[in-house]
């Protein structure tokens, strides 16, 4: 089964960002967070949302 959602830090190796940089994505409204259920303490994020919003980004350079 493949992983759809991912940590703040895991999102950030990943994009090779700063974790700083997913908060900031997040608090600018660029990317969104989710919250699975209420025993997960950490936000999650998508990674096919994430790299979607990126490629139509670099798209329009």
């Amino acid at each position: 089964m493949v992983k759809k959602y991912y940590n703040r830090e895991e999102m950030a190796k990943m994009l090779n960002v700063n974790i700083l940089t997913i908060r900031n994505w997040v608090k600018s409204g660029y990317i969104k967070e989710y919250k699975i259920s209420t025993n997960v303490r950490k936000p999650l994020y998508n990674l096919e949302e994430i790299e979607k919003k990126l490629n139509s980004n670099s798209n329009n350079i």
